[in-house]
């Protein structure tokens, strides 16, 4: 839980000597740090402190006395609030009046403790001083961990946003949540209610979103900003493509992959302090640089599936198929997750991934590959390698596409009772993107013509798959199949053979 900047800061003494309860008060009641004051709250033993640490998560600083209820009790406190309660960013004073009994050096070692004190030593102005500098590490530790937060939510949304249908309002619109998610910038000066949003391309500046005092301006140039002050300094600095932080608010700036220029302008009654600017800058760089590695990162996706794409298309049209066969498959694979409730990532990482289950057919000798009539036990022991072949050509790439092509490739001729092949897998021993692969790949020979046979007609293709439910196919693929075979079929029209 992140601590409101409003809140004073915590202090947890753990003493059973009620005196340095008094003394500790007298010498912190009025110390203030980064302009919050300090709240002092008492425990005389460690069994009450632990009960405390329970229900107050946000403790800064903890100054714990060794001796309590026995010679270790301050330190197995340290191992609780450590171990027990990950509480990683509480700074923790240990402070004792018998030295000997915890030596300095070995405490150090093995205790994650950041300060060790003796009471005979600890004046009021070491006190003071020990609490200050512990106070601004744990400040430093929270504007981290928020900070972190804020950069992971870009992590996660970076490639969603480039997608997004109106791509410019969700990115300045995710800029402005990633600012406001970080409280120590939250709790600034800024009005996070009053911004703008504006998008720079190669004509004139244009509001994209509006809030607040400037609401009205949505959808309109900047010449219709009634601040001179505001209109010339956005002007000046969105040619110049310059972030701005001032007294009366900040432009952000955001790269598009284009070249194109988002702006953000939100209001603020005052300067900010250095620490906030500071946070924000680190905030834009990696929002900026997330965007574009997710940019870039998606240009590679896409050039590997095109070349995969075509090396899977001269694979198809050796065993005299069309390549419309490999993207019949990635549009079936892709419905049926849908269908069975697969995750966005996962769907499209199949739809990726099918349309590669055949491509150890690049091994099969011709002979064996476009034979007209049936096969010898020799040639389709042969033709059956091909799917350990696709698994060999891909296993060993670090691409989760590839990896997940070599196990489609390898599993797409396993069957539900096991008598499939290459490794007689059963059941849910079969990766379900193998058993989708399986259903989609026969849906498409029964409805397609072959050397061997004509098309079958979709009420025929759907009984004979029927009828192996259960004994081919995963039966809750077959269900899903039966009750969307109108949306199979169409898949299948929109993406007709050439020689159909």
């Amino acid at each position: 839980m992140l601590q409101n900047a409003h809140q004073p800061w915590q202090i947890l003494i753990v003493d059973d000597e009620t005196g340095l309860h008094d003394v500790t008060r007298l010498v912190l009641r009025r110390m203030q740090y980064a302009g919050q004051p300090v709240e002092l709250i008492s425990a005389y033993s460690a069994k009450e402190a632990e009960e405390i640490i329970k229900v107050t998560p946000n403790i800064a600083v903890a100054i714990v006395d060794v001796v309590m209820e026995n010679d270790r009790a301050g330190l197995d406190l340290v191992k609780i609030i450590r171990d027990q309660y990950s509480m990683n960013k509480i700074r923790i004073i240990l402070r004792t009046g018998n030295p000997g009994m915890a030596p300095e050096r070995e405490v150090i070692q093995h205790f994650e403790i950041d300060d060790y004190r003796d009471k005979t030593e600890l004046t009021a102005d070491r006190l003071f001083t020990a609490v200050y500098t512990a106070l601004r590490s744990f400040n430093t530790l929270r504007i981290i961990d928020e900070t972190s937060h804020g950069l992971e939510q870009i992590i996660r949304s970076a490639d969603s946003l480039l997608q997004s249908e109106n791509k410019n309002t969700a990115l300045l619109t995710a800029l402005l949540k990633n600012l406001q998610e970080v409280h120590v910038i939250s709790e600034s000066p800024l009005l996070f209610g009053d911004y703008l949003g504006i998008h720079y391309a190669s004509t004139e500046p244009m509001i994209a979103i509006a809030n607040g005092i400037y609401a009205d301006l949505a959808g309109n140039t900047l010449d219709h900003i009634g601040d001179e002050d505001l209109r010339e300094l956005l002007h000046s600095h969105l040619s110049s493509r310059a972030i701005y932080i001032g007294e009366k608010g900040i432009l952000l700036g955001i790269t598009l992959p284009n070249q194109q220029y988002l702006a953000l302008w939100i209001a603020s009654k005052g300067m900010l302090r250095a620490h906030v600017t500071y946070l924000i800058q680190i905030l834009l760089e990696r929002f900026n640089s997330n965007l574009m590695q997710n940019h870039l990162h998606n240009e590679i996706l896409e050039a590997q599936r095109t070349a995969l794409s075509k090396l899977c298309e001269a694979v198809e049209m050796r065993s005299k198929e069309t390549g419309q066969h490999i993207y019949r498959m990635a549009a079936y694979s892709k419905l049926l997750a849908k269908l069975y409730g697969l995750p966005e990532d996962q769907v499209n990482l199949i739809e990726a991934a099918a349309p590669l289950h055949d491509i150890g057919k690049v091994a099969i000798p011709d002979s064996v590959l476009n034979k007209a009539g049936p096969l010898t036990p020799d040639e389709m022991n042969t033709m059956r390698t091909h799917a350990q072949n696709g698994y060999d050509l891909l296993a060993h790439s670090s691409s989760k596409m590839l990896q997940t092509g070599a196990e489609v490739a390898l599993t797409h001729h396993e069957r539900w009772d096991g008598e499939g092949y290459p490794r007689g897998l059963k059941g849910t021993e079969i990766p379900l993107f193998g058993r989708i692969v399986n259903v989609a790949d026969v849906f498409d020979a029964l409805m397609s013509r072959r050397i061997y046979k004509e098309p079958f007609p979709l009420d025929k293709t759907i009984q004979i798959m029927t009828d192996l439910s259960d004994k081919a196919f995963d039966p809750k693929l077959i269900d899903l199949l039966v009750v969307n075979k109108n949306q199979f079929r169409a898949i299948f029209e929109q993406n007709p053979d050439q020689n159909d």
